[in-house]
């Protein structure tokens, strides 16, 4: 099943970009300070500069309190640099004070107050801001639910090179939602997130090729796709390779390779994985055979739902005597 699209990008990844300037100053310090991980300091140097105006460390400070580095986590302080710095007109903070007030965080959650401040930004060119258009109005947050409305703003989003935009536009051509269903146009839009390193589109990409959505099927590229989404910590991409060595489909065949891939998505609670790694077990491939540890992880697995698991345990406790792998 393809995943819903993504939801929008956390408040202060959406409101502003921290790259540093050429010229020495407590800005560039602060900045400095922020890239080597040294939060208290970088706060310590933005909260100087905020509180003389600077509507850049205003927004930046704020970034600090929304994500709880260096300062405690404080939205209502967030709400208040960032509404300090749109003051100044700074479009980052108009996107952020947006974001705010859509998911009321830090102010009394108001849809109309949300969509008014980012249909600015959005008006002013933030692809940020573009991107969270589209998002109002495809969950219909305080508006009618429009598709063809959010792939629009998803689109101009996409078109400055926003990876999260234009993996939902991939999406939505994928279904065919507000859009017209094109899979090459899916795959198109898809593979440029997927360029840009966004972890669901990576394994997207690694799905399309392996089932030969809008590409030709290829399962080594799939695997490869499928790898770097699972290095990125996607569990169904975890998940799909693991699937991908079982049956040496793209890749060698290599159980011990599966069982670890299993074991990394079934930690993140993937329940096909739960199922596929307690079959490894009871056959003993790729781990030593242990038909407790199996029935341990099959029940695990129906008991929040997974039918195959389900199956399967009753199979091993004796009404039957096969397995099967989820896909």
């Amino acid at each position: 099943m393809i995943p819903d699209v993504v939801r929008p990008i956390a408040v202060l990844v959406l409101i502003c970009g921290l790259a540093g300037n050429v010229l020495a100053g407590p800005a560039e310090d602060a900045q400095a300070a922020y890239d080597r991980g040294d939060y208290g300091a970088a706060a310590e140097l933005w909260n100087t500069l905020a509180a003389d105006g600077d509507a850049e460390a205003q927004v930046k400070l704020g970034r600090l309190y929304f994500e709880g580095k260096g300062v405690p986590r404080d939205f209502g302080k967030v709400a208040e640099l960032l509404r300090m710095a749109a003051g100044q007109d700074d479009v980052s903070a108009l996107t952020g004070l947006g974001y705010l007030y859509q998911k009321g965080l830090g102010v009394p959650q108001d849809l109309d107050k949300a969509l008014e401040l980012t249909r600015q930004a959005a008006d002013r060119g933030d692809a940020k801001a573009r991107h969270n258009l589209g998002m109002i109005y495809l969950e219909g947050a305080g508006v009618p639910r429009d598709a063809a409305q959010a792939a629009e703003w998803f689109r101009m989003a996409a078109e400055q090179g926003n990876a999260t935009s234009q993996r939902n536009l991939g999406v939505l051509y994928l279904e065919g939602d507000g859009v017209s269903q094109d899979n090459a146009e899916a795959a198109r839009w898809m593979r440029m997130a997927a360029d840009q390193g966004h972890p669901r589109a990576l394994y997207l990409m690694g799905l399309f090729h392996e089932k030969g959505i809008g590409v030709n099927q290829d399962a080594a590229s799939a695997a490869n796709w499928y790898r770097k989404a699972a290095d990125a910590g996607d569990n169904q991409a975890q998940n799909n390779l693991g699937l991908l060595h079982v049956n040496g489909s793209g890749v060698a065949q290599d159980f011990a390779m599966a069982a670890e891939l299993f074991s990394k998505a079934a930690e993140q609670g993937n329940l096909h994985a739960l199922n596929n790694l307690a079959t490894l077990y009871r056959n003993g491939t790729g781990v030593p055979q242990d038909k407790v540890r199996a029935i341990e992880l099959y029940r695990k697995a129906a008991e929040q739902g997974d039918a195959t698991a389900g199956r399967n345990l009753k199979n091993l406790i004796g009404e039957g005597d096969d397995p099967q792998a989820a896909d």
